[in-house]
């Protein structure tokens, strides 16, 4: 066990810790929830990640993105990610796709051996080729609805797609996904029960609590139905 885990030590066995460090966990979008996301499942003992995200960091996400500083500004964030991890541990494991969900996702990721998908992008295109993947594929997924908006973290918490509501993201999937005959029952997603705040201009507002929630309560869900897969 590398040090920086020890404290993991009563907390899950030596096993379960073996498991998780064998898994590999795709990230797809790195803002405030996938960040999040990431930089609990890195503490909590998986090793191996895909990162994709075609973003570069931007002055207007360092009040939400928890893996961002101002040294990072202009950078492309699968980079910064990356460094990131290895300034955690030498031995963790990072494939950093510096480009957008589109319909070349699966060629992309057909040569590697995905344990679990985190969907944490807000683009309905890019979410419906993710879904198709994790269908067909048999690949776990969880997906992120909207987290802008909201400033009650306590209202975040993690149902079936179709169990969604006052969620105009989750909405747009559900149809999305329906319309294209995929199996909404079978998708686990991240979502408030708060309704959106009541907004004109073009930049939706977030506050950090309520994506640094979701980002730790998807990095759980992963964490224990990855020691659970064996």
């Amino acid at each position: 066990m590398n040090e920086y885990l020890t404290r993991l030590n009563g907390i899950i066995s030596k096993e379960e810790l073996n498991i998780l460090e064998h898994k590999t966990v795709l990230i797809a979008g790195l803002g405030g929830v996938g960040g999040a996301s990431f930089i609990s499942l890195l503490r909590s003992g998986i090793k191996n990640f895909i990162l994709i995200d075609f973003d570069r960091v931007d002055i207007s996400n360092l009040n939400r993105q928890i893996l961002y500083d101002t040294s990072n500004l202009g950078c492309y964030k699968v980079d910064v990610a990356k460094e990131y991890a290895l300034k955690i541990s030498s031995d963790i494991n990072i494939v950093a796709l510096n480009c957008r969900v589109d319909c070349e996702f699966t060629k992309r990721v057909a040569a590697f051996n995905i344990d679990y998908i985190i969907d944490a992008i807000d683009d309905l295109n890019a979410k419906l080729e993710i879904a198709k993947y994790s269908l067909k594929h048999s690949v776990p997924l969880i997906v992120s609805a909207g987290m802008g908006l909201r400033k009650d973290s306590s209202k975040v918490m993690i149902k079936n797609l179709n169990q969604t509501y006052n969620d105009p993201l989750a909405k747009r999937m559900r149809k999305l996904f329906k319309d294209n005959h995929l199996d909404i029952s079978k998708i686990d997603t991240v979502f408030s029960i708060e309704e959106p705040l009541i907004k004109k201009e073009d930049d939706i507002s977030s506050i950090i609590f309520v994506p640094l929630r979701a980002g730790s309560l998807i990095a759980e869900h992963v964490f224990y139905r990855l020691i659970k897969s064996n």
